[in-house]
Order: C-alpha cells, then sequence, then structure tokens
C-alpha cells in the first residue's frame, strides 16, 4: 500500500511513534539516493560543467514547524480516537 509497502492493517493499527520512524525511514532513504545519483552525476560529468553545484544544487533543508495544541484540539482529537486525556 503506497510507497512504504505497509497492508492496509499495518496502515490502520501502525502508532504515531510508529508511523513517525517509518516516514522517516523513507525520507532518509530517498536522501540517500538523491546524494549517490548527484555524486554519480557529478563523476560523470567529469569536468565537462564548471560549477557543478551551480548546475545541480544541493537544495535547502526545510526548517519543522511545531504546532501547539490547545486544550479544544486535544479533547477533539481524544474524542475522535475513543480515548480519555
Amino acid at each position: 500500500m503506497g510507497r512504504l509497502k505497509w497492508t492496509a492493517y499495518e496502515y490502520y493499527t501502525s502508532s504515531p511513534k510508529e508511523c513517525y520512524y517509518a516516514f522517516k525511514g523513507y525520507f532518509d532513504e530517498r536522501e540517500e539516493q538523491i546524494l549517490l545519483m548527484r555524486s554519480v552525476a557529478m563523476f560523470a560529468s567529469a569536468g565537462m560543467v564548471k560549477d557543478f553545484d551551480k548546475a545541480w544544487p544541493l537544495g535547502s533543508k526545510k526548517e519543522s514547524v511545531r504546532y501547539v495544541l490547545d486544550d479544544e484540539m486535544k479533547q477533539t482529537i481524544a474524542r475522535l480516537h475513543g480515548v480519555q486525556i
């Protein structure tokens, strides 16, 4: 199911922590693939490109956004998941 290749059961029964680490592992793997492709392209160009970083920039890492949940949102989440806070 999707790019993580999870079954429907795994998807619907996983905890938020399991999802976080699964997504983190997926994106870490993608980043490694991108860096590998970039390295191969740099060696393949073998000096044909004067400034490789200008031709294929690395890009910048986006800063993560931290959300602060108010009491109303916490109650809504608890009600939807059928748990008590």
